[in-house]
């Protein structure tokens, strides 16, 4: 049984009748607006009472693209219009995770997923962006405060998906490019578009292209060490049809099929997991962060997997702030310096690179270059 809710019960009830043949599920729609606290708790409640206990929310509700008086430019942004637009996405998203989470933590299981977007990413849209991006921050924050009740936070930034806005975006799009609005779409998203993104249904199986890829993976490629030993720098995809790379013809010159061209893999070190919580499993590494059989076990088996390469980055030693906070991911208080961690994985490996980063935040200058020669020679 499925919970819906939003604030238009009619449109919800087409919605729900929707689903519900799609999937032969039983759907229960709600309506509560999720800028008052007491819908959101009320909703919350009944919900949980129907079911019996709730473990899985997703915060999707918001504006698409957000107010047109909230998007910009900056001398046209009404500001009870901006607010609105937080109001509902962020500050709706906190009401229903706080009315949720006592629940999931009674069940000692839960799962919030928060739908965020590409203007988290890019500039243009202020509604959009700050409504994003602070939607990121929260995730992350929940992750942190969350795993240790088996609860998980992840955010999501869909492609381009199909809502009540598109129909305006695809006519100004059209307009653009001369052609009409179904043209524009297939130029633009259809399956072998150069742009390289199908446009879909929110909830309905998108089909992506490979994202573009770069030679020198933005650098690494020249950056992995070993290269002088002969060690391996890409790998073919089997079969090579597989792999059709391709994007807008724009200033990297990408814009062709790049079938059967290798692509290079790298993997980044994560000593107990990327997850915040990854550390809490039964069969985590507990000190991987100074093991180094684990880190040698981790590099040789992407050696074995044919991996390109193996990134750590570096980072200050001695951490301030909130100690109670980072000492809950045991990465952050225990590790090894990446200067002296590659050269000894690279006398337990032949092929793999091994990449670094080595920044002025954490060295002296004349520090650095008095160390890489010997990660280099």
């Amino acid at each position: 049984m499925w919970r819906f809710v939003a604030r238009n019960k009619a449109d919800l009830e087409a919605t729900a009748r929707e689903l519900a043949d799609e999937t032969n599920r039983r759907i229960v729609p709600l309506a509560a607006d999720v800028t008052s606290k007491e819908q959101v708790d009320r909703m919350v409640a009944e919900a949980a009472q129907q079911l019996g206990g709730l473990h899985i929310l997703v915060n999707s509700g918001s504006h698409p693209g957000g107010s047109a008086t909230a998007t910009g430019p900056i001398e046209t942004v009404v500001d009870e219009d901006l607010i609105e637009d937080f109001n509902v996405k962020y500050v709706g998203a906190l009401r229903c995770s706080r009315a949720i989470i006592p629940f999931m933590k009674t069940a000692g299981w839960g799962r919030i997923i928060n739908i965020s977007g590409g203007n988290a990413r890019n500039a243009g849209n202020l509604s959009g962006g700050a409504r994003n991006a602070g939607l990121v921050h929260m995730t992350k924050t929940l992750a942190v405060q969350l795993g240790r009740h088996g609860i998980t936070v992840n955010c999501i930034h869909p492609g381009t998906t199909r809502t009540e806005r598109t129909p305006s975006l695809l006519a100004a799009r059209a307009t653009q490019l001369g052609v009409s609005p179904e043209e524009a779409e297939r130029r633009d998203f259809a399956p072998d578009s150069l742009r390289g993104n199908a446009i879909c249904r929110f909830g309905g199986r998108v089909r992506r292209r490979l994202p573009v890829l770069r030679k020198g993976l933005g650098g690494l490629r020249r950056a992995a060490i070993g290269k002088r030993r002969g060690r391996a720098v890409g790998i073919l995809l089997n079969p090579p049809s597989m792999l059709k790379v391709a994007s807008a013809a724009g200033r990297f010159g990408m814009g062709k099929d790049r079938s059967g061209e290798r692509m290079k893999l790298g993997r980044s070190f994560h000593p107990t997991g990327n997850h915040v919580a990854a550390w809490l499993h039964p069969d985590a590494q507990i000190d991987a962060g100074t093991n180094f059989r684990h880190y040698a076990e981790i590099t040789q088996t992407a050696e074995r997997g044919k991996f390109d390469l193996m990134f750590v980055a570096d980072a200050v030693a001695t951490r301030d702030g909130k100690l109670e906070a980072l000492s809950r991911w045991p990465q952050y208080m225990a590790y090894f310096d990446p200067l002296t961690l590659l050269p000894a994985l690279a006398a337990v490996t032949t092929h793999v690179g091994l990449c670094a980063t080595a920044t002025t935040s954490y060295n002296e200058p004349y520090h650095m270059l008095g160390n890489s020669p010997r990660l280099i020679t």
